[in-house]
């Protein structure tokens, strides 16, 4: 069935980029549309690509790995930033993609996950 349906994607997604892309210049005055569209590509990609056996936290960058591995200690995002050198804002957004990624909705969803994949070294 996927393979019956991803040719039939090839063509509609550009088609789809082709629409967002005119609505999203319209209504940001030309701005900001190319970071705009390249969120929404990889959204739709993701979302077609055929499901794998790949775990989960091999689709994280290696910071949201990072980030990742320090919740699963229990680490709050204050601590993670502190330990990291980045901004709350910055460990908020890498949280918030984690979550997006491995279809998980709160931290202890995140640990419980970093439990049982053993990617949390409890040593400092």
């Amino acid at each position: 069935m996927v393979g019956r349906t991803l040719p039939f994607l090839s063509v509609l997604i550009p088609l789809y980029l082709t629409i967002l892309m005119r609505r999203s210049a319209r209504f940001r005055g030309g701005r900001n549309t190319s970071v705009h569209l390249s969120r929404i590509t990889r959204k739709l990609l993701s979302d077609f690509q055929p499901d794998t056996e790949q775990p989960l936290h091999e689709r994280l960058s290696d910071r949201e790995y990072q980030i990742i591995c320090l919740i699963g200690r229990g680490k709050t995002v204050s601590e993670i930033a502190e330990a990291l050198a980045l901004s709350v804002k910055t460990v908020s957004t890498h949280r918030m993609h984690i979550l997006e990624k491995m279809q998980m909705k709160a931290n202890a969803e995140l640990a419980n996950y970093a439990i049982k994949h053993n990617l949390v070294c409890m040593t400092d």
